[in-house]
């Protein structure tokens, strides 16, 4: 089995997407220390919004954010991935304005728009237009390491924006928390790793599981951010067609889907992402929700989170999901870093418009 086999599965990955994945807490440490060597002003005073732009993993970032503040934020956190920004922003919103490249167009046309209604920006990628812009303006710009995929560097995309909320008092942090995060996601970097065997490695087996299946993604409030990194990282790592949704949302219209699955005979996995911090109620829901669609002859995995805080158990899962997207490639043959149909795409888009 290739995954039993590391020298294959180097081969198979040339550009060293599963090196990034395994390198999340050395990346969330270095954007904890470029924010600490650089200024970032806030006005908190007169700040009653805080809205994340991007595309992509940097909408992802913007996605998890967003539940952070839900939970334990003094303002609400919205995520725009669009080109122009929502009426409510103006002088009382922090925006960020968040691009790997500093080229996404999307993100550049959020800028210039919320720079012209008045807002207070900070902007962070690893250089491009969108670092010209904010140096010419006198914006913040945070600037994150070169030579990534975009969609690998998510430790900056999210712990950047998280210093500069926790230092301004958006956010609160529970003591101790960001060490038992980054503590648990090295000995997972072991249990995880390539040279770890199938039988003993957690994020294999989810990938030999979820192979040559249709994959659905699920997960409660606090986790729908994952649920979506799961279904974008099956994605475009192991080119894989995924789906996600939430509890109790998709109690109220999903679960009657499930009965298409009998006529179309495609095998289906479920993997419902599961934390402690469940409702009571949602808990009952997805035991219930879990034994219908299994009669329906989709499989069903559960997959819990770990960790004490919040932070370790947001991040528990989506380390596992990254490993497990990328053993899922070895296993469809696939090399987990090139995105041909994105790339396409935007050639298509630039096609006389100079960019």
């Amino acid at each position: 089995m290739i995954l039993d086999a590391p020298a294959e599965m180097r081969r198979r990955d040339p550009s060293g997407m599963l090196r990034l994945v395994r390198e999340l807490p050395e990346q969330i440490e270095n954007a904890l220390e470029v924010c600490s060597s650089s200024s970032v002003p806030v006005s908190k005073s007169k700040l009653t919004n805080v809205v994340v732009g991007g595309l992509g993993g940097s909408a992802i970032a913007g996605d998890i954010l967003r539940g952070l503040m839900e939970e334990r934020g003094s303002v609400p956190c919205f995520v725009v991935r669009e080109y122009r920004p929502p009426g409510y922003v103006g002088p009382g919103s922090l925006v960020f304005c968040s691009s790997y490249s500093g080229n996404t167009e999307e993100t550049l046309s959020l800028y210039d728009a919320a720079k012209e209604k008045g807002a207070e920006l900070v902007c962070l990628g690893s250089g491009g237009e969108l670092q010209r812009r904010a140096a010419a303006d006198g914006i913040p710009f945070l600037k994150m390491e070169e030579g990534f995929p975009p969609r690998a560097a998510i430790g900056y995309s999210v712990f950047m924006i998280y210093d500069v909320l926790r230092r301004a008092s958006f956010v609160s942090e529970a003591p101790g928390e960001l060490e038992e995060m980054l503590s648990l996601l090295r000995g997972k970097s072991e249990d995880y790793g390539e040279e770890k065997p199938t039988s003993e490695n957690p994020a294999k087996s989810l990938a030999a599981a979820l192979h040559e299946k249709l994959i659905v993604v699920y997960g409660t409030r606090l986790f729908a951010s994952v649920a979506m990194r799961w279904k974008c990282q099956f994605n475009e790592n192991s080119k894989a067609l995924a789906f996600a949704n939430v509890f109790p949302e998709l109690n109220h219209n999903e679960i009657e889907g499930w009965l298409g699955l009998r006529s179309l005979h495609a095998p289906a996995q479920i993997v419902t992402l599961r934390d402690s911090s469940e409702h009571p109620r949602v808990s009952k829901r997805i035991g219930i929700t879990l034994e219908l669609i299994r009669t329906d002859g989709c499989g069903t995995l559960e997959v819990w989170s770990e960790g004490e805080s919040l932070l370790a158990r947001i991040f528990s899962l989506i380390y596992l999901g990254d490993f497990a997207s990328i053993y899922l490639a070895f296993l469809r043959g696939e090399d987990p870093t090139p995105v041909a149909r994105i790339q396409e795409l935007k050639r298509r888009l630039s096609e006389g418009t100079g960019r």
